[in-house]
């Protein structure tokens, strides 16, 4: 849908679009959206430096997982989330995030090229990065946390 919309936005040239799949597309699909591949559209299976683009992006379009959800988060870019219909999870997470104007949600009404181009320009013409305010310190806070339990505990 993204590569359509793209597409779609022929007179926006000075943007380009780079796709990371992830690790479950199959070969046979991977090959049919490297087709789409030119100097503005690039797409690859994995990147070990995707946080810097994320973090480098005008806007991102991804699924809700939950690690993509906390890069969202801690690149602060501006994004659109489009939960996987069969997980229930990623559904809550969507909608939590967008009700505290962390990401915008998209359904499925929203992937035809015409109305996702809509959006994308919408969200582009936005000045701002992400300013939600969210405390992704849950490792160290954990330690913290546990160290004054067992610091109590002990007493």
């Amino acid at each position: 849908a993204v590569v359509k919309t793209f597409q779609y936005m022929e007179e926006e040239r000075s943007l380009h679009l780079y796709i990371f799949t992830g690790p479950f597309l199959s070969n046979e699909d991977f090959g049919r959206l490297k087709s789409f591949s030119n100097k503005r559209v690039q797409i690859s299976r994995f990147n070990p430096d995707f946080l810097s683009y994320l973090a480098a992006a005008d806007l991102s379009v991804s699924m809700a997982g939950y690690n993509t959800c906390t890069n969202i988060l801690a690149a602060k870019v501006p994004s659109l989330v489009w939960p996987f219909s069969q997980n229930r999870e990623q559904r809550l997470r969507a909608e939590t995030l967008a009700g505290i104007g962390a990401v915008e949600l998209i359904d499925d009404n929203d992937l035809r090229p015409s109305r996702l181009a809509t959006i994308v320009r919408e969200l582009l013409s936005r000045p701002s990065r992400l300013s939600v305010n969210i405390d992704l310190d849950g490792a160290i806070n954990t330690v913290r946390w546990l160290e004054i339990w067992m610091k109590n505990s002990i007493l």
